[in-house]
């Protein structure tokens, strides 16, 4: 256990180390594109030697590091592997290595850019692996400042807008966890504020949210609801993903976002299930809202990452659907589908990065015939689009299918309601299909060459090669959170 502790200490330090090399580069972006390569390409090793050292059948939250750091506040540094954290840990890898292919080669990705990136990437996984709800919470904060940063500086035209926007929408609902967590330490008294110790305690719920455990699990629901982001707290990310570099739409839509589902599955649900049972109805009728709702938004868009966007806000009511489904269908569906968007997602919003550095409008309008002028990435956006839609044999099918049972389970009018979504989500995508990809070609298309590069391809391909991988053999994903998803409901 030790060595594996070792591991996962190296594992979560490595991104700062790394972005503390590249910033030496300075104005020497070539080199700084290629070192932060060869940093993903170690990242990566040092991940599948962990995936090889992880605990296996493991319930509840093994411990793989510890160190009483702060003891005052009764927080430890304390790390944990499970089935919850380690795929999403595997998706931060494969996109952080994904970006570093399509970075090279573009000047303004210089040695600033990356190592923000790789500081990004070390704060999101000490959010995955804290076992510990203050330390949880002092890297769920540290994420805010390089996304800020990257947005603030490498954006588009209302970059400022968008950072300030997002920034002041989660430094909101992080303030309700972070007075939360004080709560358990200074007024209920927790034995400290590890995962287990506050679980054990077992925080008193009388069915009213003035009640212990009602206060905290609101608390703590307030920072995840916002990052979801769940409607209505979600306007921060149509105008975040629209103004961001192409990098950074992809990390926030395969990562950043994919935290809140993981913030509730980890914390809310398994300690403060009383409450979560108790609040489920409402939560699942906000689900559903932002379900029809964000498909009607993204089907009335003229901007294609607007559109991305809002339709990310429809998937996402799923995941919070299942996860309060309180039943382990909805919850696994939630989860796989938490892993299925983030592909799919980052996929869109990569290819047509790539193409908006040739063409640099965003208006569908503007487009037509793609297939005919570039077949080969016209039909890797088509089929990342169809992985969205959740295609039989993609893993977007396999995500909402649970998650629809699950909810079916509970409630059959939820269910219901989010089926239409699915259809709304169809009509939307293959409307945008059609525009964009089929059709005559347009004035604007025939004037620009849209062939990516060597490098593009190899961040593109792999997309496609874990969706697929998904999609055909859902088993071993859904077996590696299975023992954790059944904890989570047993008492």
């Amino acid at each position: 256990m030790e060595s594996l502790g070792n591991a996962t200490l190296a594992f979560l330090i490595f991104p700062f180390v790394a972005a503390a090399v590249i910033f030496f580069f300075g104005k020497r972006y070539q080199l700084a594109q290629w070192v932060n390569i060869l940093f993903n390409i170690l990242w990566g090793l040092l991940f599948l030697k962990l995936w090889g050292m992880r605990p296996s059948d493991s319930e509840g939250l093994p411990i793989v590091y510890y160190w009483n750091w702060l003891p005052f506040i009764k927080s430890h540094f304390s790390l944990a592997l499970d089935g919850l954290n380690m795929p999403l840990m595997a998706l931060s890898v494969f996109l952080s290595l994904t970006l570093a292919f399509y970075s090279l080669g573009k000047k303004k990705l210089g040695a600033s850019y990356l190592g923000l990136f790789f500081i990004l990437n070390g704060a999101s996984i000490g959010s995955l692996l804290a076992a510990d709800a203050f330390l949880f919470y002092l890297f769920w904060e540290f994420m805010l400042i390089p996304l800020f940063l990257i947005i603030g500086k490498w954006g588009s035209s209302q970059r400022v807008y968008a950072a300030l926007k997002f920034f002041a929408f989660t430094m909101a609902g992080s303030l309700f966890l972070l007075l939360a967590i004080l709560a358990l330490a200074y007024v209920y008294k927790v034995p400290s504020l590890e995962w287990v110790d506050i679980k054990n305690t077992r925080l008193a719920f009388d069915g009213t949210w003035t009640s212990p455990q009602g206060l905290v699990f609101l608390g703590f629901l307030a920072a995840f609801a916002v990052k979801i982001p769940l409607w209505p707290f979600h306007t921060w990310l149509p105008d975040a993903h629209t103004e961001a570099p192409t990098g950074a739409s992809v990390i926030l839509a395969g990562v950043l976002l994919k935290l809140g589902v993981f913030g509730i599955a980890r914390w809310c649900l398994p300690l403060f299930p009383d409450a979560a049972a108790a609040a489920a109805p409402v939560m699942m009728t906000l689900a559903c809202a932002g379900i029809v709702l964000g498909a009607f938004a993204a089907w009335n868009q003229s901007d294609i990452k607007k559109m991305i966007a809002y339709s990310s806000v429809s998937h996402l009511g799923f995941m919070v659907l299942g996860l309060f489904s309180m039943n382990e269908e909805g919850l696994q569906g939630a989860l796989f589908q938490n892993l299925a968007h983030g592909l799919s997602t980052g996929a869109l919003f990569l290819i047509f990065g790539i193409i908006y550095e040739r063409t640099h409008t965003r208006e569908i309008k503007e487009y037509g015939g793609l297939a005919q002028t570039s077949a080969p990435l016209a039909s890797f956006f088509v089929f990342a689009s169809l992985a969205s839609v959740a295609l039989p044999g993609l893993p977007g099918f396999i995500g909402e299918f649970l998650v629809l049972n699950g909810t079916y389970l509970r409630s059959p009018v939820f269910a219901l309601i989010a089926l239409s979504g699915v259809l709304i989500g169809a009509i939307y995508t293959l409307s945008l299909l059609r525009r964009m990809i089929y059709g005559p070609v347009s004035q604007m298309i025939s004037g620009h060459s849209i062939h990516p590069t060597w490098n593009e391809w190899v961040a593109v391909i792999p997309f496609a090669i874990a969706m697929l991988y998904l999609g055909l053999l859902p088993q071993g994903t859904l077996l590696e959170s299975a023992k954790n998803v059944t904890s989570i409901f047993s008492r």
